[in-house]
């Protein structure tokens, strides 16, 4: 007789039951390898480019990190242009290598970086107007402000910044020069909290290899402490979550190339510029055909395509690995991101269980008053979308309190769990069948017992396939927690796209990892499933399995 094995539910054989596992598995595989085969393929005519005019045309599409003042200066300059709006400026590269935009408006220096790292791009000399970088607060640090504004302007004058400027702007592979932290800062133990975006090179970025913060403006931030004297930690989140941060007092200071605008002015407090920025526009360099450099750029574009064509399907896949996974030890990263992904999943699971519980409990209670706010609870749950209830969970529930953001974004990814286990608890102790309950108490039970001996299992049977099925899209859902300065899997993808300028190995290789998480996890819930089964451990224990 064959003996049962991981994940057999309901009928059929295990080999049976493998070679479907098998097939999926295949279909999985054909779809990664279609992606890949497609890298670059957009589908659209790419006419040449002379001038900064030719951008502003119907049919031209220009993007850029949302919410940035380079995209909102080419909207004025480019009325013409469809303006396309990316959560990070990675993405707006990836979209233009591979054919999906036509050019790219951001601050030029980040932009000069990104075409010195990739001979595809090419940066315009012409620009579409200058941004002015500051330092952003809430308004309750003006003395802070203050003291921040004497540093700009002594760095400004002793030629520190365009010591940084041409470090940092201008040479092809910079270092972070060694800065000592200040001996007896004025502020132990309650250092500055600095929000900074990891993802825009060179102005602040990740360094894997080193697992610190580099960049110009992590220096800057550096000297500035050494200044203040006073301690510092980095709060790592989007560039448009920077300013919602600030606002609700989240961040002391927020340096994370934040342009200055007389809107946000009202919002939130800022220092003097202590960067004017160019906004500068960045096209592929085989559409940039410009004068007697024509035939020039032309054998340029052909030999590089040329190059493109004769790498193998392989030596494409052997490239993108390498930079994803060995450069810098960035698997290290993605490795952290899971153990933090997995980390947010196991508690919120645990105290949205716990919640949902309770929920449960109040939601078949015969008092009006406990029903009632359960109701409530409910609906106003399943109608918010999840984003919101973490965001509000940080910047407004939980933002006077040191709690670490991990530990936020379970609490909120328990709320919205609970609200759906909860009525999946309901739905299997209604189901129960009430003969079964009051046979029980005829037996002398009392009312935990009958609970424990007979409710509990019978309900936990069936709940556990809809249970399971919420758990896997709680893990997924994990994904929106880089909102809120949290590294997880998702933004270790994201911060390793910025560095890579590819799109396609680094997120299937994080779709791959949540795949495998997912499914080992879904093969011990299928585990459990089958032997909370009585009659599956009935035939167990006499060595059968379903046929």
């Amino acid at each position: 007789m064959r003996t049962p094995i991981l994940g057999i539910v309901g009928s059929g054989s295990a080999s049976s039951l493998w070679r479907r596992r098998f097939l999926y598995f295949c279909v999985a595989s054909v779809a990664i390898l279609a992606l890949l085969a497609g890298e670059g393929c957009s589908g659209r005519v790419m006419t040449p480019l002379h001038s900064l005019d030719d951008l502003n045309e119907h049919g031209m599409r220009v993007g850029g990190e949302t919410e940035t003042v380079s995209l909102r200066m080419a909207q004025e300059r480019l009325p013409n242009a469809k303006i396309m709006s990316y959560a990070t400026p990675a993405d707006a590269y990836v979209a233009l290598q591979s054919g999906k935009i036509d050019a790219v408006a951001y601050d030029k220096p980040p932009l000069e970086y990104a075409a010195a790292q990739n001979d595809a791009f090419y940066v315009l000399d012409e620009t579409v107007g200058v941004g002015h970088i500051a330092v952003g607060a809430p308004f309750r640090n003006k003395e802070l402000m203050n003291r921040v504004n004497e540093f700009i302007k002594l760095y400004k004058e002793d030629g520190t910044y365009d010591e940084m400027y041409n470090r940092w702007v201008k040479t092809k592979d910079p270092v972070l020069p060694d800065i000592p932290k200040p001996e007896n800062p004025i502020n132990k133990g309650k250092p500055l909290l600095i929000g900074n975006d990891p993802q825009n090179i060179p102005m602040s970025f990740l360094d894997v290899e080193k697992n610190q913060m580099s960049g110009f403006d992590t220096e800057f931030v550096m000297r500035l402490a050494v200044y203040l004297n006073m301690d510092f930690e980095f709060e790592l989140l989007y560039y448009d979550a920077l300013f919602p941060a600030v606002e609700s007092g989240k961040l002391d200071l927020a340096v994370g190339n934040l342009d200055k605008t007389p809107e946000r002015e009202e919002t939130m407090l800022f220092s003097d510029d202590y960067i004017d920025c160019p906004a500068g526009i960045m096209v592929l360099k085989s559409r940039w055909l410009a004068g007697a450099e024509e035939e020039e750029a032309q054998a340029d574009s052909e030999q590089e395509e040329q190059i493109a064509r004769n790498l193998t399907f392989y030596q494409k896949l052997k490239r993108s690995f390498k930079k994803t996974f060995i450069v810098e030890n960035r698997w290290r990263l993605l490795l952290q991101g899971l153990l933090v992904t997995i980390y947010i999943t196991v508690v919120a699971t645990v105290l949205g269980t716990l919640l949902a519980f309770v929920q449960c409990c109040m939601r078949r209670s015969k008092r009006a008053w406990l029903r009632y706010p359960a109701k409530v609870y409910i609906a106003v749950v399943q109608g918010t979308p999840i984003l919101v209830i973490l965001l509000i969970m940080y910047y407004v529930v939980f933002t006077n309190l040191k709690i670490q953001g991990e530990m936020v974004a379970a609490i909120a990814l328990a709320f919205n769990f609970a609200a759906y286990a909860g009525e999946m608890m309901r739905t299997g102790v209604d189901g129960i069948d009430k003969g079964l309950i009051e046979a029980a108490r005829a037996l002398g039970f009392g009312r935990f017992d009958v609970f424990r001996k007979v409710i509990f299992p019978i309900a936990t049977r069936r709940i556990m396939p809809v249970y399971k099925g919420e758990f896997i899209s709680l893990l997924k859902t994990t994904s929106i927690v880089g909102y809120v300065a949290i590294q997880d899997l998702t933004k270790a993808s994201d911060i390793v796209r910025g560095k890579t300028y590819e799109a396609f190995f680094p997120l299937i290789a994080t779709a791959v990892i949540y795949f495998t998480v997912a499914h080992l996890l879904a093969s011990g819930f299928a585990y459990l499933e089958y032997h909370l089964n009585p009659v599956n451990r009935r035939r167990a224990q006499k060595g059968q399995v379903n046929e």
